[in-house]
């Protein structure tokens, strides 16, 4: 391979590493506004009174504060292996 065609090579991986990397970025953030958005849409019904609209935000505040919780103790779980203290 000549110098010029191994610099074409090299860039061409680079650039289809960055369009992965954006392709990545974009597919995270449309999962979190879909996700943000099966939130909020449960309490935007007109129709429901301030007392129903209070209990399901009561309810979904509760459900998401134990699915962080558990996140958050299974991620130290997968990562305490990962730390070495030097002593």
């Amino acid at each position: 391979m000549t110098p010029s065609n191994e610099m074409d090579h090299n860039e061409m991986d680079r650039k289809m590493k960055q369009d992965t990397a954006r392709d990545t970025l974009r597919d995270t953030a449309q999962d979190i506004a879909l996700f943000r958005y099966g939130i909020v849409r449960q309490v935007s019904d007109k129709s429901l009174t301030k007392s129903k609209r209070g209990a399901i935000v009561r309810q979904l505040a509760s459900e998401l504060k134990s699915w962080i919780i558990s996140s958050v103790f299974r991620a130290n779980l997968l990562i305490q292996p990962l730390i070495v203290v030097k002593g």
